[in-house]
Order: structure tokens, then C-alpha cells, then sequence
């Protein structure tokens, strides 16, 4: 441990690095404070990492601001290419409808429609649509895929 950051008394020294667009002005504020200061190079200087952190409220609640940006223009862009669907759709899915019926009647599928698209035949998909039989993962994807959704939208 460097020798500045020990005080007269053997006391360990905080090392704080004022931040922010107001750091000047914190830096100023703070270089005469307190004994246990010691300002820590500005960024962009060799400096061990500051035990804190100091910055202005305002300057604090713009660097909340940028971060919560940041996060939703994530969340957009990870999402721009999904396909949006009305209330109607999520609402029979949430209430236990039968998802391919759901997807099927949303897309304006008939039965026959669907089954010729996904090479099943009109039974076999409507025993599946009325829940008398489960699909297989195989069938699940012909069907998904037909539809143009994702296997875990009919699972």
C-alpha cells in the first residue's frame, strides 16, 4: 500500500474518484474535505481502482437515464425482427386454448389448409388441435414451421 494512503495515525486512507460532466467542480470541493481523502487520478491516468465513487446527484440520475436507454434500446433491437400479434392471440393462448388452432385461425388457415402445408393429414391435426393427441416433437416442428412460428409457440 502506497504511503499517501496511510494517515498520520495508521489509518487506511479512501481513495475517491470524483465522476461525472461536474467532476472539475468535485474535485475542487473535495481536495480539501477531509483528511482521509485522496483523489484518485482522473481517468485515462494510471491510478489503482478508487474505493469510491463520487459524483453529483444530477450527474447521478443522468448516468440512471443512460443506462435504462441503453437497456431499452437492447430490448428493441433484440426484438425489431419478432413478429408482433394483437391482445386477442396472447389472451386465447393465456386462457389454455389449443395453440396450433390458435396460431392456425390467427394465420386464416383452414384445417385442410394447414394439414396440406405441413403434410398431415386433416385428422391427425384435428385430434391434435382438440388435445385428443399429443404430437410428436417431429410433427410439433412440420406444423410450427408451417405456420411460420417457433416450436416452443405450439409446445
Amino acid at each position: 500500500m502506497s504511503d499517501n494512503l496511510i494517515d498520520a495515525k495508521g489509518k487506511k486512507k479512501i481513495r475517491v474518484l470524483p465522476q461525472g460532466p461536474h467532476q472539475a467542480a468535485l474535485r475542487a470541493a473535495l481536495a480539501g474535505a477531509w483528511q482521509a481523502v485522496v483523489l484518485a487520478a482522473p481517468p485515462g491516468q494510471h491510478d489503482p481502482q478508487p474505493d469510491v465513487v463520487v459524483m453529483t446527484a444530477d450527474d447521478y440520475l443522468a448516468l440512471i437515464d443512460n443506462i435504462e436507454d441503453a437497456a431499452a434500446t437492447r430490448s428493441y433491437v433484440e426484438t425489431q425482427r419478432q413478429e408482433a400479434v394483437p391482445i386477442e392471440l396472447a389472451d386465447r393462448l393465456l386462457a389454455g386454448e389449443n395453440p396450433v388452432r390458435v396460431w392456425r385461425e390467427y394465420r386464416g388457415l383452414s384445417l385442410t389448409a394447414l394439414a396440406e402445408k405441413a403434410e398431415l393429414s386433416k385428422s391427425y391435426l384435428s385430434q391434435i388441435e382438440t388435445g385428443e393427441r399429443t404430437g410428436p416433437v417431429d410433427t410439433m416442428r412440420q406444423i410450427a414451421r408451417a405456420l411460420a412460428v417457433d416450436l416452443d409457440d405450439l409446445i
